[in-house]
């Protein structure tokens, strides 16, 4: 491949979710959670009555990660899955490549809020190698996702749980962004 052609070759990989090859051309990573993440401390989990408030949202931390924290424009990586709170699954990422995006640009809503935490509320921003568990209310999943919800589960609320993996900079993160 004709090295001026690389960049292109990566963003469309990107937006296909097929991972490019590693070259010395992509940006370095900041960090990871194997490497970063060291003292990663397991969190208490919560009971259900003791669920905190994370703006609109409800979290428990299931561990603390201890890496580096994601900044606006960063290229967030992480693993989730989607379960009703009867613990059926509806999605994740687990087995497959983990989710990419870049924070503040192409967020998903519920996603991006978990990494960055709340002011108001107390909830410190993610880290890498932190998991986290985000309460979703049936009123606050989007209404374009409300079809996509099996009619016997109406009501029902939503627990996303998020791994953050590494946050990426550099020129990736530009081409990304």
């Amino acid at each position: 491949m004709l090295s001026f052609l690389a960049p292109l070759s990566i963003s469309l990989a990107f937006l296909a979710g097929v991972r490019p090859p590693v070259t010395a051309a992509r940006a370095r990573i900041v960090a990871t959670a194997p490497e970063q993440a060291t003292e990663a401390k397991p969190a208490v989990k919560p009971a259900a009555a003791d669920w905190l408030p994370l703006g609109k949202y409800r979290f428990s931390d299931d561990t603390v990660g201890s890496g580096a924290q994601p900044a606006e424009g960063d290229v967030v990586v992480l693993h989730y899955s989607v379960k009703f709170a009867s613990g059926e699954e509806l999605g994740s990422s687990r087995g497959r490549f983990p989710l990419t995006f870049a924070l503040g640009k192409h967020d998903v809503e519920i996603f991006a809020d978990a990494l960055r935490g709340s002011f108001e509320s107390g909830a410190e921003p993610m880290k890498i190698g932190g998991r986290r568990r985000v309460q979703v209310r049936w009123n606050q999943i989007p209404p374009l996702q409300r079809p996509n919800v099996p009619k016997d589960q109406e009501g029902e609320p939503l627990v996303v749980d998020l791994e953050l993996v590494r946050v990426e900079t550099g020129a990736l993160a530009q081409l990304i962004s």
